[in-house]
């Protein structure tokens, strides 16, 4: 009688300290769903007018993608769970909208034999001579690979065309003999882009690699630098939309699709990973002694291409030669 009343307590106080644990979880649920719907309102409203925001825009997706479970925590919660899921709501409202097609399988695109098929890579190889020699070796099976931070000696690489640190490596013809250098807004002494044109079965494209400036967040005075990083951008948004080529850009953009640089990116060329891309496809690695989280939650490379090509499968390649993973894509051309 004695050993069922002890177990009684222990299941009836067991119960008590859960409830408990439940409750202050879902209030911090609750509370984060608070400040994530305050961001909400304010990148809405302000925008990147302030540089809080500019600088929380560039996590949008980690923001809001953590309003999802914290969602679910509330509707476990008995007491209490309708303000605390009510304000989490817009949050989880927010990263569905921006990303949950990405989570969606994609349709096949019906087959064109008319149509000119190939592959293609974007790689920021952080000066890694190892990546640089797997590139060149055909490691990756790319027909184009646009790099970014590449080593300054390049010798013995034929088919590399550099400028400013930005590659483009491909076996197809090239139609300029020197590669052509895009100039951020303002400085013509800094060298955002490198153009080439090439040929591909008889038509004129021209491909573009690209790194943006990274923004540069300061303590004394407290601010989140981001106009070079725009001023490239304006610069490579600026070529394309005067080149009367079919267009394939490679980049390190350093910013995440809820930034104001996305959209004006966006407002020319086409997200590849938009298209076909499945998940979130973060882009960053961290080897031994790198940065880890929430550096590794980030997507900062991107395919882009003008409406003349369509994504038929695009995806992030878990290699270990540098700090960020390549993204490969297969393009068509259409006929």
């Amino acid at each position: 009688m004695q050993f069922s009343s002890i177990k009684e307590k222990v299941r009836r106080y067991t119960g008590i300290i859960l409830d408990s644990l439940l409750i202050q979880a879902g209030a911090l649920c609750g509370f984060y769903g608070l400040i994530v719907s305050i961001y909400l309102i304010l990148h809405v409203v302000i925008g990147e007018r302030w540089f809080i925001i500019s600088a929380l825009n560039n996590g949008a997706h980690l923001i809001t993608m953590f309003c999802v479970p914290a969602f679910l925590v509330t509707l476990i919660v008995k007491r209490y769970r309708f303000p605390w899921t009510l304000y989490l709501i817009p949050g989880t409202l927010a990263f569905l909208i921006w990303h949950g097609g990405e989570f969606l399988p994609k349709a096949n695109i019906a087959a064109d034999p008319d149509a000119i098929e190939f592959t293609v890579m974007t790689y920021n190889i952080a000066e890694s001579y190892t990546a640089l020699s797997a590139v060149a070796n055909d490691t990756f099976n790319a027909d184009i690979v646009g790099l970014q931070e590449v080593p300054r000696r390049m010798t013995g690489l034929n088919s590399f065309s550099e400028r400013g640190g930005n590659a483009i490596y491909t076996p197809y013809p090239v139609a300029s003999e020197i590669p052509e250098a895009i100039y951020r807004v303002g400085n013509s002494n800094a060298i955002s882009a490198v153009k080439i044109e090439i040929k591909i079965e008889g038509h004129l494209v021209s491909v573009y690699s690209l790194h943006n400036f990274r923004p540069t967040l300061t303590l004394r005075p407290f601010s989140y630098v981001t106009s070079p990083r725009s001023d490239d951008t304006k610069a490579l948004v600026e070529a394309v939309a005067n080149d009367p080529n079919p267009v394939i850009v490679f980049c390190d953009c350093n910013f995440s699709d809820q930034t104001d640089d996305y959209k004006l990116m966006a407002s020319q060329p086409k997200d590849a990973w938009k298209e076909m891309g499945l998940g979130l496809g973060l882009t960053a690695n961290a080897p031994a002694g790198g940065p880890g989280f929430p550096f590794l939650l980030l997507r900062s490379d991107y395919i882009w291409h003008s409406d003349e090509f369509e994504t038929l499968s695009i995806e992030v390649l878990p290699t270990e030669l540098s700090d960020h993973y390549p993204v490969r894509a297969r393009l068509r051309l259409r006929s």
